[in-house]
């Protein structure tokens, strides 16, 4: 709640002008971005055949064979479906789901994958090499000659070390028991438990956050929500600051970037949105006090710094059930409008695609953009002063509109934001309302930065885990 008794601005003529200018600012920054050139075909590519797109690749075969290995012959149904609907992108991925297919369906089914492979006439000469020798593997297992005496030492060596885990399973039908086989299904199985647990504990994670949005829920539209303190002040100003603070940062993006080079991602990054706090003299520039800038935009302990770290916790797992629904509204939003059937690619962070070739140092410094300076930065700015403005300028009677309303505009300015693209939008305004509604109610920024950070950490910790496997 805030302490400040220092009189509130008049609201006149020139400062609704001025704040008209700096939604224009924000809106044409925004359209901008949106519109800029982006490389999103190059980072697709890299996703699907880097060393990260190679790893979920082949964690999704494994899960997709540790399922086979449990659910015995007479289930395999779902499992063959799934596989035919399997689309692959490239040789790279046709060449590995034909293995796949030799596992689950047989030796015939994958000789014509193989065929269609041969037929395209895009293969690498690495790749070619590996369509032959598994040509002449399965069509000894076509013959049920299991031993594959049509493949040398050599090619098996070969095999395995282009393929790696597909080609081990190549070489290691279930008709010969052997330490090959023993291995390719073990991790598989890990594979397919490992999946089947992270699922588990984000389903009781998520349950917790609905009771949490519930709560909230309660509490905000009962009108006995006692959280953020917003009075008619200086919402205009922290706008004013909000469009500073996207230019300054945008310009600092753009000279870091041509300074560094895009081989210091992170480096760029943290200059870029650490450099841009310096928007935070702007309100000082238009009178507004130190101490009220602090309590306007959430800068504050709350209620006990252990208690809000607590309430972070519980505002991240608030954020999976609405993740959850924005997906699904978005999805049937697509599907009413009649858009076309395909979702686009997969959602890509540039970052992510740098980290594959990341030296350990690079890492430490990804680690600190994602995990302390993108969440305060971003909190700060998004949370703490857009937020405060919107929810001052719609401010009524009824709270809950206009605390719907503000945390929607400002989610959905935060998501199209990002370099996701617009795949990632609908997943990332789920999370950025739980850290709105969770600014609301707890009038602090705390929560929402303990949030934020716990949700890049997790993300960072498994991108390193998934580029180590």
């Amino acid at each position: 709640m805030s302490t400040n008794h220092e009189p509130s601005p008049p609201e006149n003529g020139r400062n609704t002008i001025i704040t008209v200018l700096a939604w224009g600012v924000i809106l044409a920054m925004t359209a901008l971005i949106i519109g800029a050139p982006r490389n999103d075909l190059d980072l697709e590519a890299e996703a699907e055949t880097g060393p990260l797109g190679q790893t979920l690749f082949t964690l999704q075969a494994q899960y997709l064979l540790g399922a086979a290995q449990l659910a015995g012959d007479q289930q395999l149904g779902p499992i063959q479906r799934t596989l035919d609907r399997w689309q692959a992108a490239t040789d790279w991925q046709r060449i590995r789901l034909a293995v796949l297919v030799a596992e689950i369906q047989d030796a015939e089914a994958a000789l014509q994958r193989l065929r269609e492979v041969q037929e395209g006439q895009d293969a690498e000469p690495d790749e070619g090499a590996s369509v032959e020798i598994l040509t002449r593997i399965f069509e000894d297992y076509s013959q049920d000659d299991w031993s594959a005496p049509s493949v040398t030492p050599e090619e098996r060596d070969r095999l395995k070390s282009q393929l790696g885990w597909f080609g081990k399973l190549a070489l290691a039908p279930a008709q010969q028991q052997e330490p090959l086989r023993e291995q390719v299904v073990a991790e598989a199985r890990q594979t397919f438990f490992s999946v089947i647990a992270a699922v588990v504990a984000v389903g009781i994670v998520g349950m917790l956050g609905l009771f949490v949005l519930l709560v909230f829920g309660s509490l905000l539209f009962s009108g006995n929500l006692s959280g953020l303190n917003v009075d008619r002040g200086y919402g205009g100003v922290y706008v004013e600051t909000f469009a500073v603070w996207l230019v300054l940062f945008l310009g600092l993006s753009l000279v870091a970037s041509l300074w560094l080079g895009t081989e210091h991602l992170a480096a760029v990054g943290i200059i870029s949105l650490g450099g841009s706090l310096l928007a935070l003299g702007w309100p000082l520039l238009r009178g507004v006090s130190g101490q009220r800038l602090r309590e306007d935009m959430g800068w504050t302990t709350g209620r006990g710094l252990a208690r809000e770290c607590l309430f972070g916790l519980g505002c991240y797992a608030m954020a999976i059930p609405l993740i959850l629904i924005t997906v699904v509204l978005t999805s049937l939003a697509v599907g009413l409008a009649g858009a076309p059937g395909e979702s686009g690619g997969m959602p890509v962070h540039p970052i992510a695609i740098w980290l594959a070739e990341a030296s350990w140092w690079q890492m430490v410094q990804v680690i600190f953009l994602a995990c302390v300076v993108a969440p305060v930065v971003e909190e700060i700015m998004f949370r703490g002063l857009l937020y405060r403005h919107l929810r001052e300028a719609s401010d009524s009677p009824r709270v809950w509109p206009s605390v719907v309303f503000s945390a929607v505009v400002t989610s959905v300015l935060f998501a199209v934001l990002h370099p996701q693209g617009l795949p990632a939008v609908p997943g990332i305004v789920g999370i950025a309302l739980a850290l709105a509604f969770m600014r609301e109610w707890r009038d602090t920024l705390a929560p929402a930065i303990v949030a934020h950070a716990l949700n890049n950490g997790v993300i960072m910790l498994v991108l390193i885990a998934l580029l180590a496997h």
